[in-house]
């Protein structure tokens, strides 16, 4: 029954204790053995985040985020995530952001770049998305602006040309790609707060400043990317991700991804990927992942790793693939968070509209709901994924125990809509608060007290 002190709060704020409503939350069962086979929710996840969780208390971190488009296109868990971690432990700044149409930039006529959803030969960059002048010409690429500071990774090559980037308020910057040999350097460089843009690049010509001692090649080059930091104490977060990418397109990345990873040189590696790796068979998945792995701990040793499984999709092909990665990271010892059986069936996820209409990817709501669960088992070392409740904290907004936590509960349990799933925020939690598929219901109410007055679920 409700307590005395949860019926003395509720009629305090003039909130009414729900009664006799309920609903059954469809859930369907695949019928495959290995579809539906039991994995342990997580593993190693307090070793594999201690020394990430120590660098952002100290001030200064970065986590990479490797995926295919539920990582990377809009409604992915990725902007949710970075913005609940970097509202925990201060915001280090958005981290890497490809230079490229698909990332805020506009270009004129005669730009080449790296595309979403494909990835072609030599296979650059940490996400396969660049741009770049292959015949100098006089045109214009406008980059958008995502912090007070920028670290732009280029290409250098024999006969590299030169390229300028003009800032608001700053003086020009002339960056001469001309080297012996193919390679990658970076410069740094500051953005005026008042900034309307971030930067303008365009090609270099030595017959408009002859009269200057500017780097004097005329050439073609590569922006790849920039990383973007506040100047503040904090967690970075980059992603490195592409629509329809899996397992093979980061082991053949060049040495363009080797070189910006070891420069942004992560704390920690998350690895989402499966949805695009279908076709394979689970053990031979298992020996294309172990592969990825070598390559990632042989370029940044010092990073910790966490494999999370791709959500249980409508695809029996892909959801067979988790007991191949659980095994990987069984072996290997590193962190492991089994979204498949976590997040739930295929078809809570429609119940629940947390998929786009082409019922494959995340919407905002869903991309809330996989970040919201991956930073709770992180924070928790898992033990928030086989808690039979959620947590105090229903808004998501890292202050609890707190009014306000219960006044948003009982305004989405109204119907009302959740003050923090706006922007990037991270949203509100299921109403279904004891995890028990029905909703709503007074149970939840009442557990939702007891457990905020400190009594087990």
């Amino acid at each position: 029954m409700v307590s005395v002190a949860a019926l003395s709060f509720c009629s305090r704020l003039s909130l009414p204790v729900m009664r006799g409503a309920m609903c059954a939350c469809s859930l369907v069962l695949a019928a495959k053995a290995g579809f539906a086979q039991p994995l342990p929710l997580s593993l190693n996840l307090d070793a594999a985040y201690a020394d990430t969780r120590a660098a952002m208390l100290a001030g200064d971190a970065d986590i990479l985020c490797i995926g295919d488009s539920l990582t990377a296109r809009p409604g992915a868990y990725f902007p949710f995530f970075s913005s609940r971690l970097r509202s925990r432990y201060g915001d280090g700044g958005e981290g890497y952001r490809a230079i490229s149409p698909w990332t805020g930039g506009t270009f004129d006529p005669n730009w080449s770049f790296g595309y979403i959803n494909t990835d072609n030969w030599p296979y650059r960059s940490l996400d396969g998305m660049w741009a770049g002048i292959v015949t100098p010409t006089p045109t214009l690429g406008v980059i958008s602006r995502f912090g007070p500071f920028a670290r732009i990774y280029y290409q250098t090559q024999p006969l590299g040309g030169t390229f300028s980037i003009e800032r608001f308020n700053r003086p020009m910057t002339y960056v001469g790609t001309n080297a012996l040999a193919e390679g990658t350097a970076s410069i740094d460089l500051d953005i005026d707060d008042m900034a309307p843009f971030g930067m303008r690049i365009r090609p270099y010509f030595t017959r408009v400043h002859a009269e200057l001692q500017r780097p004097t090649s005329e050439g073609p080059f590569i922006v790849y990317g920039a990383h973007w930091s506040s100047g503040q104490p904090g967690v970075r977060v980059h992603r490195a991700a592409n629509g329809g990418w899996g397992v093979d397109n980061f082991i053949r990345r060049g040495p363009s991804f080797t070189h910006i990873l070891q420069d942004i040189n992560p704390d920690l590696i998350i690895i989402m990927l499966g949805q695009n790796d279908g076709r394979y068979v689970p053990s031979l998945y298992a020996s294309r992942y172990s592969e990825l792995l070598n390559r990632l701990q042989a370029e940044v040793p010092g990073a910790e790793i966490v494999i999370v499984t791709t959500y249980r999709s409508n695809i029996n092909e892909v959801a067979n693939l988790a007991p191949a990665i659980f095994g990987v990271a069984q072996q290997r010892g590193l962190g492991f968070i089994n979204l498949r059986d976590a997040g739930g069936p295929y078809q809570s996820y429609v119940d629940r509209g947390y998929l786009d209409p082409d019922m494959l990817h995340f919407n905002d709501a869903g991309g809330r709901f996989v970040a919201n669960l991956i930073f709770d088992a992180l924070e928790t070392g898992g033990a928030s994924l086989a808690s039979p409740c959620n947590d105090i904290d229903f808004n998501n907004n890292n202050v609890f125990p707190e009014d306000q936590d219960v006044i948003d509960f009982f305004d989405v349990l109204a119907g009302g809509t959740c003050p923090t799933a706006t922007g990037v925020q991270p949203g509100c939690d299921s109403i279904d608060f004891n995890r028990n598929g029905v909703y709503p219901e007074d149970q939840d109410i009442i557990d939702f007290f007891n457990v905020l007055a400190g009594a087990p679920c």
